[in-house]
């Protein structure tokens, strides 16, 4: 039996102050009374730790910033830090903190939950290097059956896992927590935004080829009377920023980078339309249920998106925008005039607000708490 309080390492190579999904488990595990230590990778580009935070977050720092190197190197020191603190129960975020996980279970006997926040193997980053994809595909074989309990972000990789591996994966949308009274959020003018034009947005922290942004810029040639804002970062950044920079568009695609949650939602809050146009042209697209969708909904905005199974289902349910049906630029600012001027347009913006109250981490965490209430300790 313990005397002290158990501890958790919640364990990430992704940047530790902008991944909600992580900050979220983190605070739920703090008030379920572990002693939490947040795990990631030192990064040029890391926003600053908030000292505020009620667990432990530690950055390590690795000689390589790519390639398999990086992910070697990250691994035998994730290793060693959990070789270090020798946790009751290890989170381990994505396929690329599992291994040094699974050897905690092996020596310790941690408890280790796999959070898969997307369908790995077929991001598209591996789709055209069979032989990177070839050894992460060995990893995956070789450790997902070892895991204690898996979870994910949608019904649909939930499904693709199982019927690959004949586990059980829990489902946890990446849910915003939920605004209080607003207080907090800035109005346009104080953002710097214009008052009388339409504003969409484009957010998020993996902004990368296949996502939309390129077309999407290139639509707002036929949209003169709106502003777009793309908020994140990603690999397709600099690309972004090429094309935003065009003077012609005179200054109506505006790009910012990383910035914190708070300001974030004051930015959601003040657009008139959310736009998730991921092209389904590998797996882990077409199966996604994008993070931003759930931000766009909580500030009560309409939405443009692409057809792609989970929203397709989230917008039968709440009919809450329009669908694009390609990625032809003209088509997207056909289909963003269309939605701007809609008759319904009210009444989504009602069923965005209806989908915010049902989709919420209150609702959400409650799968974490079940498997928390499973995990089992072996004595140290």
């Amino acid at each position: 039996m313990f005397t002290t309080k158990p501890v958790a390492c919640v364990v990430v190579i992704s940047d530790l102050v902008t991944d909600q999904r992580v900050l979220k488990t983190c605070n739920l595990l703090v008030k379920q009374g572990y002693t939490v230590h947040l795990i990631g990778r030192e990064t040029p580009q890391a926003l600053p730790l908030n000292t505020t935070w009620p667990f432990n977050a530690k950055r390590i720092k690795i000689p390589f910033s790519k390639g398999p190197l990086m992910y070697i190197c990250f691994a035998w020191a994730l290793a060693l830090h959990l070789q270090r603190i020798k946790p009751q129960l290890v989170i381990a975020n994505d396929l690329d903190t599992l291994w040094p996980s699974i050897i905690a279970k092996r020596k310790w006997g941690s408890y280790v939950i796999y959070d898969s926040h997307e369908y790995f193997c077929e991001v598209p980053e591996l789709q055209h290097r069979p032989f990177k994809k070839a050894i992460w595909k060995m990893l995956e074989r070789r450790l997902i059956h070892k895991t204690d309990a898996r979870i994910t972000v949608s019904d649909s990789i939930a499904k693709a896992y199982a019927a690959e591996y004949n586990l059980t994966f829990n489902i946890v949308r990446n849910v915003p927590e939920s605004n209080t009274d607003g207080a907090h959020l800035k109005p346009r003018a104080a953002l710097g935004m214009p008052e009388s034009q339409t504003i969409l947005i484009l957010q998020g922290s993996g902004i990368n080829p296949g996502r939309g942004a390129e077309e999407l810029i290139k639509a707002m040639y036929e949209l003169p009377e709106m502003v777009l804002y793309i908020i994140g970062s990603g690999d397709s950044w600099q690309n972004i920023l090429n094309l935003a920079s065009d003077k012609t568009l005179k200054n109506r695609v505006r790009c910012i980078s990383r910035i914190s949650k708070t300001e974030l939602q004051s930015y959601t809050a003040a657009a008139d339309i959310g736009i998730s146009i991921d092209k389904p042209t590998n797996l882990n697209y077409k199966y996604s249920l994008p993070n931003k969708i759930f931000d766009y909904l909580q500030a009560g905005l309409p939405v443009l998106v692409s057809r792609i199974p989970e929203l397709e289902n989230l917008l039968n349910e709440f009919p809450c925008g329009v669908f694009i049906e390609n990625h032809n630029p003209r088509h997207i600012a056909e289909q963003i005039k269309i939605l701007a001027h809609h008759p319904n347009l009210d009444q989504f913006k009602m069923q965005s607000k209806r989908a915010a109250q049902k989709y919420t981490w209150n609702t959400e965490q409650e799968v974490w708490l079940k498997l928390l209430s499973a995990v089992k300790y072996n004595n140290m």
